[in-house]
C-alpha cells in the first residue's frame, strides 16, 4: 500500500494490483472506495473482472483506455456501463479530469449512503413505534 497526496488536499490510501484477479482480490478484501483499472490486464481482464459480479456494489469504478483500444467494441463498452463501471477515460488523460472525475465519484456515494442511512434511520425508528 502507498498514500496519494495531492487531490483536494486528502489522504488516499492506494493499493497497487499486478492483474486483475488481484485487483478483484484487493476489492473485497479491502472494499475501496473507489477502483481505477485498466481495461486490458493480465490473467482477468477489466472487463471480465466487472462481469464476475463479485466487485464491492457500492462501489464506483473507472477504467482506463488507451488511444488505441478507443474502438472496442461499442457494445462491450456497454455492456461495461450496464454492470456498473461509471466511466471510460482514454490514456493519455488530463490528471486534473482524472481527479476532478475521482472527486465527483466519491462525493455521490458519500451522498448516496448518507440518504440510505438517514432513510433506514426514519423506516427503523417507525417499526419501533
Amino acid at each position: 500500500m502507498n498514500h496519494f497526496y495531492g487531490i483536494s488536499c486528502q489522504r488516499l490510501t492506494v493499493l497497487k494490483a499486478t492483474n486483475g484477479k488481484e485487483g478483484l482480490k484487493y476489492a473485497q478484501q479491502y472494499i475501496p472506495d473507489l477502483i481505477i483499472s485498466d481495461v486490458m490486464m493480465p490473467v482477468m481482464d477489466g472487463l471480465d473482472m466487472v462481469k464476475s459480479n463479485q466487485r464491492p456494489i457500492m462501489t464506483p469504478a473507472i477504467f482506463l483506455l488507451y488511444y488505441y483500444q478507443q474502438n472496442l467494441l461499442l457494445d462491450d463498452r456497454i455492456a461495461g456501463l450496464e454492470q456498473g463501471i461509471d466511466d471510460y477515460i482514454t490514456k493519455p488523460f488530463s490528471s486534473t479530469y482524472l481527479k476532478t472525475r475521482i472527486l465527483s465519484l466519491l462525493r455521490q456515494r458519500k451522498q448516496l449512503k448518507i440518504y440510505i442511512y438517514r432513510n433506514c434511520q426514519s423506516i427503523l425508528k417507525k417499526r419501533i413505534i
